[in-house]
């Protein structure tokens, strides 16, 4: 049996089936029970490849310094390479406010509450040089409106970097995780 973190939430969704289902249970029930498994599903394969892309291409621009700001930090796999590269520079957000007060103790720095779906309601000068988001924007409720919001916020000349996917096998299968990540809001 694989112990990637990966086989351990499939494992863990199969044997709770029925009341995810049901709705006695809600994905994030099933995380609460195993502390550190959604870390683990964030920073290895495969949806760690993402914030390595996203990392890469930020160590890769041009432009490295400004403003940055990240949305949708959740638990930090890009948050940490990123804080690496811009320092102070970098505000990173979620819109759990209980996300970004674990995420103020682990990596310091700025941290704020933003809902992506609302970043119209920032400060008129709130002007980013960089914009980052790792596996986040799927959850806009309106995501056209908030392409438009961002390009608001974004500097003249300013970058955004998206890693965002879709993963479908090479015979058209959807992806095993899918059906796991069914279970959770967004």
């Amino acid at each position: 049996q694989d112990d990637t973190a990966v086989c351990r939430a499939l494992t863990l969704w199969q044997s709770q089936i029925g009341a995810l289902v049901s709705g006695v249970t809600a994905g994030t029930d099933l995380m609460r029970r195993e502390p550190g498994l959604w870390q683990g599903l964030m920073t290895d394969w495969p949806m760690g490849s993402y914030a390595d892309a996203l990392c890469r291409t930020a160590t890769r621009m041009r432009r490295r310094h400004g403003r940055a700001l990240e949305l949708g930090s959740g638990d930090g796999n890009s948050t940490l390479r990123l804080l690496e590269q811009f320092g102070d520079q970098l505000t990173w957000s979620d819109k759990d406010p209980a996300l970004v007060h674990r995420g103020r103790r682990r990596f310091g720095g700025r941290g704020i509450v933003l809902d992506f779906d609302r970043i119209h309601l920032l400060d008129a000068e709130s002007h980013y040089d960089n914009i980052f988001a790792t596996n986040a924007l799927h959850c806009a409720a309106d995501l056209p409106s908030t392409l438009v919001a961002l390009r608001e916020i974004l500097a003249p000349r300013g970058q955004l970097v998206i890693a965002e996917g879709f993963p479908v096998l090479a015979d058209g299968s959807p992806w095993a995780l899918d059906i796991f990540f069914q279970a959770f809001e967004g």
